[in-house]
């Protein structure tokens, strides 16, 4: 291949148009790393600790359902409030919330849940997006990218 013909093949990336399509792609990864925040780790967008539970009845529960936060608020029980989630792709951003009925009560009690830390946002970008980008990139152009 020429390094003509190359500049050719990159010409046709329309990376601005791509960026979306590619959030949307990846939707289920960005849902995840949202969920593991509280699940794993009991803290919200910001990275602020989501808290405990007022009822030590409660706390004992959850420590049994959630061992590995030692009765930290996870904001998981039955799962609604999870399997309600969803990415919102509006042109160069995204949205997260959660379809479920107690997604406005949960969020005003417990703030910025909705949303990527910076840990989480660097794990998507340089993992998930940019194989995304990557794979889009290299079906454009048939060149490998190292």
């Amino acid at each position: 291949m020429t390094i003509n013909e190359a500049v050719r093949r990159f010409e046709r990336v329309d990376l601005r148009n791509q960026v979306p399509v590619i959030v949307e792609l990846t939707k289920d990864e960005i849902i995840l790393l949202n969920q593991a925040q509280m699940y794993q780790s009991s803290i919200d967008s910001e990275g602020n600790q989501l808290g405990g539970y007022y009822f030590k009845y409660y706390e004992d529960l959850k420590k049994g359902l959630n061992p590995g936060l030692g009765g930290k608020v996870d904001l998981y029980l039955t799962g609604d409030f999870y399997g309600g989630f969803y990415v919102k792709v509006e042109d160069m951003e995204f949205i997260i919330g959660s379809n479920d009925s107690k997604s406005d009560e949960l969020e005003n009690k417990y703030g910025k849940i909705f949303g990527l830390t910076d840990e989480s946002r660097t794990i998507y970008a340089k993992g998930v997006f940019f194989q995304a980008l990557r794979n889009f990139i290299e079906g454009i152009t048939k060149i490998a990218m190292q």
